[in-house]
């Protein structure tokens, strides 16, 4: 597939793009390129499903992907100087998580995912993630981050299989017939 998605070890890799130690500047390029693909494919599935949100826009830009507030404030999702960048970087994560939890609420009240599945999907509240803080808080907090990051790619690896799923079923109908 486009994107290949792991959580299986301490970080959450998206496209081989580790979301680890974001005090280490060597892992900027990492992290930022994670962010990029993140931000292309909310948009791709947003875009699928008719998906507007009515507080923000998203801009796939690879490692310089944004989050625009309709208002005219622009979030960068990016890391260049952890004490520099740092709280900006986290809100641009919690106006990602406000755009995704619009996502899925329209999914969900549109009925264009299994219900009875989505209980398997991490819940957003806030800046949590299943209890987990998206910020980057402090260097001895990484853990929060790591586990929060694996949460958010698992939402979206759900999102895949479930699109994966009513696409089969599409496909199916018009087989059978």
């Amino acid at each position: 597939g486009l994107f290949q998605i792991s959580f299986n070890d301490k970080f959450g890799t998206i496209n081989e793009c580790k979301f680890c130690d974001p005090y280490i500047s060597s892992n900027y390029d990492g992290i930022n390129a994670g962010w990029g693909y993140i931000v292309l494919l909310t948009k791709l599935l947003s875009v699928k499903y008719g998906f507007e949100s009515a507080k923000y826009i998203l801009i796939p830009e690879g490692n310089f992907s944004k989050i625009k507030n309709k208002n005219g404030t622009l979030h960068e999702i990016g890391l260049s100087d952890i004490n520099r960048t740092k709280d900006k970087f986290n809100n641009a994560m919690c106006a990602y998580l406000e755009y995704l939890k619009e996502f899925l609420d329209y999914l969900t009240k549109e009925n264009k995912i299994d219900i009875t599945k989505k209980n398997l999907c991490p819940n957003i509240n806030g800046n949590l993630i299943n209890d987990k803080s998206i910020l980057i808080e402090s260097k001895d907090n990484l853990e929060n981050w790591y586990q929060a990051m694996k949460f958010l790619l698992t939402i979206l690896k759900f999102l895949i299989c479930q699109i994966l799923s009513n696409e089969n079923e599409f496909y199916k109908q018009i087989i059978t017939k």
